[in-house]
């Protein structure tokens, strides 16, 4: 048996096919590309040069007693995972967030609008603990969350906080 016999096996006999297959394999296929809108990939979304800019404000505070009180200073690695998350769970159109420095060196994300405020506090990377508060009707929501786990928090921050 030769090899050129062996590459036209034909699998099917009587079916006089052989080689077309391997021609169609190798044919080009043509694939349409689908089209991305410009504002989401060409432009930040609206929030994040504020928040940016509020992060970088709370880096400098880099030593205990920043504000005369004993509190700690700001970690470095709370203002990286606040920036992570967010980027995460924020919605393009959401407003930025009131960030504000705790005093046990963490911060506290928080957002007010119509009907509802909401509150996350990031003590360490990884652990994320907030308040959901109804003004209508004076009711609050426990809100746990971590890196691993960003649904539930995703799904509150997407339904409460207002948008531009």
């Amino acid at each position: 048996m030769t090899y050129g016999a062996a590459l036209r096996f034909d699998p099917w006999p009587g079916s006089n096919s052989t080689g077309r297959f391997a021609k169609a394999v190798a044919d080009g296929v043509a694939i349409s590309r689908p089209e991305v809108s410009d504002p989401i990939t060409s432009r930040d979304a609206p929030w994040m040069k504020p928040t940016q800019d509020k992060l970088r404000d709370l880096a400098t505070l880099r030593e205990d007693n920043w504000d005369g009180r004993g509190s700690a200073a700001v970690r470095g690695d709370v203002l990286a995972f606040v920036w992570t998350i967010l980027s995460q769970v924020m919605p393009y159109d959401g407003k930025a967030p009131g960030i504000i420095p705790l005093g046990h060196g963490g911060v506290q994300v928080e957002w007010k609008g119509p009907g509802r405020d909401l509150e996350l506090e990031f003590a360490r990377p990884h652990e994320i603990v907030g308040t959901l508060f109804n003004t209508l009707d004076n009711s609050e929501q426990e809100i746990e969350a971590n890196a691993e786990h960003l649904d539930e928090l995703t799904a509150v921050i997407w339904q409460s906080i207002p948008r531009i």
